[in-house]
């Protein structure tokens, strides 16, 4: 046993590395086959069209009700235009997410072995560092996080890992990390606030503390405040866009705080509260709940799980087949590391080693419980491929068909495949319930009539808004606006307005 732990020591940094490239590949193939097979949804498209129309002259233009700037500010993802330029396809941004939070299980084996090396021996900081950076990839929040579309907050958990590395070392480089991270999504803001103000109060630090305050708040003030609510971006106000998620609680962001601080017990049973009982589960008992240990840097991460917990949808509190919780995940780490560390400095080592065996055997145990394979998932889209290749092959005769430079609307299983076709409009916004009636043509973002030159009605799945057996006053209501039947095969029906 002991040759064993010494070699896995020695060769800590290059079983991580290799476990990284495993996890990298499997789930890059899990992610593309998840796109090839038509499984991916809406927000893959809104930023496939993002980048395509960047590189192309019209700065950040998607999808979202046609000629928009979307309502996120994630100008992180335009560093990726040069690989974007090489391989312009939605399949190289779910591959570069995949990346990205690969590349935080690196940064999470680095900082373990930074803050635990001054006190323990090389020797059982490298095995312990090993322990925490597979529970990383073990870590089921990351996996559900990384198999839905693709999101820019995603890409945010190396970048504020490896920020807290370079604290760790007084160096410079975690501002940049850290200020980088707020580019990805504009919640993460609020997260870098709190960094900052941790770094001067606990690690009273001025240095690094204070010129990251002054660039998070600046970009709180400009960003939120100014550039967020312009038309250029959003053309609301923070809580215009979202607040909808929040109105049984407010009708302002005051209001949603107030009530909150009043009757913190109505707030959070408010919806389904067994989901949220779970959420918790699922995000802390991967690793026995001792973040828990590590308060003053759980705490960072306090806004985003309070914007999730309280929100009254339940996909908001969720990790399966959601985003939501990823950026939670860097500091959900973080604290177990600081919370190992406490752990040895009040209890000894060998209380020490238990909980790093009980950790890791708790994320064995969630991986089991309620992660997601890679290779099963990839079996599953190939075993559907293989079994629907006449449907596959239906849709991309049908999509082949609309030329490039023109408008579509379609569902949200086709747009991402459409990104490059010109400007997509989603059914949420061409079919509109009006007075209990549909009406059809409303773009819900400029309020003017919008009639795209082409429609997709794919039979085969969901006709949200409208219900699946709505599909003939779908079709009647795009007979009054001119649409004439193209073609159709499988039930997939491609329309063109004259």
């Amino acid at each position: 046993m002991e040759k064993i732990l010494e070699f896995l020591s020695k060769s800590s940094f290059k079983i991580v590395i290799i476990l990284v490239i495993i996890y990298f590949v499997l789930f890059s193939i899990a992610s593309c086959m998840r796109h090839i097979t038509f499984h991916s949804s809406n927000d893959l498209s809104v930023f496939d069209q993002k980048m395509w129309n960047t590189l192309n002259g019209r700065f950040y233009l998607t999808i979202e009700g046609g000629e928009t700037h979307y309502q996120h500010m994630d100008y992180f993802i335009l560093l990726l235009l040069p690989i974007y330029a090489l391989f312009p396809s939605p399949l190289t941004l779910v591959v570069t997410q995949v990346f990205f939070v690969s590349l935080g299980c690196i940064g999470i084996f680095l900082l373990t072995k930074e803050i635990l090396k001054k006190n323990l021996n090389i020797h059982t900081t490298n095995l312990i560092a090993l322990a925490i950076a597979i529970s990383y990839l073990l870590y089921p929040a990351l996996q559900h996080s990384i198999l839905i579309d693709y999101h820019s907050v995603v890409l945010a958990i190396p970048l504020i890992i490896f920020g807290f590395y370079f604290l760790e070392k007084n160096s410079k480089w975690s501002i940049l990390l850290f200020s980088l991270s707020m580019f990805c999504n504009e919640s993460v803001t609020f997260l870098i606030v709190l960094t900052s103000l941790y770094i001067l109060i606990f690690r009273k630090n001025k240095n690094i503390g204070l010129p990251l305050l002054i660039i998070s708040l600046t970009w709180f003030i400009v960003g939120l405040n100014i550039l967020f609510p312009s038309d250029y971006v959003c053309g609301q106000t923070y809580f215009e866009s979202y607040g909808q998620r929040y109105n049984h609680l407010g009708n302002s962001s005051f209001e949603v705080i107030k009530n909150i601080v009043k009757d913190p017990i109505y707030a959070f049973s408010y919806g389904n509260i067994t989901q949220k009982k779970n959420y918790i589960i699922h995000l802390f008992a991967p690793h026995g709940f001792v973040s828990f240990l590590s308060p003053e840097t759980l705490v960072l991460c306090s806004t985003s799980f309070f914007i999730n917990i309280f929100g009254k949808n339940e996909w908001q509190y969720s990790i399966f087949g959601q985003h939501y919780a990823a950026i939670l995940v860097p500091f959900i780490f973080i604290s177990v590391v600081y919370a190992l560390e406490r752990i040895r400095k009040f209890f000894g080592k060998k209380i020490l080693y238990i909980i790093v065996v009980i950790v890791l055997i708790s994320s064995i145990i969630s991986f089991f419980s309620f992660g997601l394979s890679p290779i099963k998932v990839a079996e599953i889209y190939k075993n559907d491929y293989e079994n629907n290749k006449e449907y596959h092959n239906s849709l991309k005769e049908i999509l082949n068909m609309i030329p490039n430079n023109t408008t579509v609307f379609a569902q949200y299983h086709l747009t991402s495949h459409l990104t490059k076709k010109g400007f997509i409009y989603r059914y949420r916004e061409q079919f509109r319930n009006i007075n209990g009636s549909f009406v059809f043509g409303s773009n819900t973002i400029s309020e003017n009539n919008v009639y795209p030159k082409y429609g997709i009605i794919d039979l085969n799945k969901p006709i949200y808004p409208l219900e699946d057996d709505d599909y003939l006053l779908l079709f009647d209501m795009l007979k009054k606006h001119n649409y004439t039947l193209k073609y159709n095969i499988d039930d997939i029906y491609l329309f063109e307005r004259k």
